[in-house]
């Protein structure tokens, strides 16, 4: 798309297409979609969602981003659902 975003379409049985942005590091930032949120009563509706990803770190040396949040883009305003530092990874 430019230099620091490419769209990325995953096909299968659960197609996902999907935005994907670069950081300055040249490592993955964001993650941008159309997903399905559950707004009750067994209903679900199709929201723009962002993943986020930062402090990346080497990891038995592999690189892993070990900050994430996740946030629906609701009409009335963004939804931070999920925020999470990861402590552990195992690479077995």
């Amino acid at each position: 798309m430019d230099d620091t975003h490419v769209r990325l379409h995953v096909l299968g049985a659960m197609p996902l297409e999907a935005v994907v942005e670069f950081g300055g590091a040249g490592l993955p930032a964001a993650f941008h979609a159309d997903r399905y949120r559950d707004v009750g009563g067994g209903r679900s509706v199709l929201t723009p969602w962002t993943g986020h990803c930062t402090d990346w770190r080497v990891i038995d040396g592999r690189r892993f981003p070990t900050r994430w949040s996740s946030v629906w883009h609701l009409q009335e305003g963004d939804f931070e659902a999920v925020r999470m530092d990861v402590v552990r990874i195992d690479t077995r």
